[in-house]
């Protein structure tokens, strides 16, 4: 419950944080994938990646949400709860790739290189197991053990990590 309270009360903009969030200065809005099935969780962490890092952002509560999701919308970037309802992570990307192979109407974007997958869990990094493939490529890992301030911090340093790693090739 003191983790609710934190993040009820988060002010991104309280000088007390100690680290400083900002938007990115990018061109074009980025639109991010959420796969979250806490609802409480999913609504705050969407709210503050769309309201204090200036991102278009759509939630899926469960794996396969997001992966009719994913074969109708182009994402830049997929933030993926490792422990999901019916699937986890890897089963969930692995299902998105065989998805993908025999999808004969597969949306030209997801021919584009591989999508960076941020993973957020409650468990620690040596837990998650997944290999890179065609489409998805892990670019990074949050802990959700922490503050939701924190959290969101970590998440915009390894968006800002992807995106400008993007925008340099291109």
């Amino acid at each position: 419950m003191e983790l609710m309270r934190e993040q009820q009360t988060f002010n991104p903009f309280n000088k007390a944080n100690n680290f400083t969030l900002s938007k990115p200065s990018l061109e074009k809005r980025k639109h991010v994938l959420l796969i979250e099935d806490d609802k409480d969780f999913s609504e705050l962490l969407g709210d503050a990646m769309s309201d204090v890092l200036g991102l278009s952002v759509d939630i899926a509560s469960d794996p396969f949400e997001a992966l009719e999701m994913m074969m109708l919308q182009h994402y830049d970037a997929i933030i993926l709860d490792w422990n999901l309802p019916h699937l986890n992570g890897t089963q969930t990307l692995r299902r998105a790739e065989i998805s993908f192979r025999f999808e004969p109407e597969l949306p030209a974007h997801w021919n584009q290189g591989p999508m960076p997958v941020i993973v957020i869990s409650a468990h620690s990094e040596e837990h998650i197991e997944f290999r890179d493939s065609p489409h998805f490529h892990v670019a990074g890992f949050v802990s959700k053990t922490q503050s939701l301030a924190r959290v969101l911090l970590r998440i915009q340093e390894k968006l800002n990590n992807v995106f400008a790693l993007v925008h340099s090739a291109s």
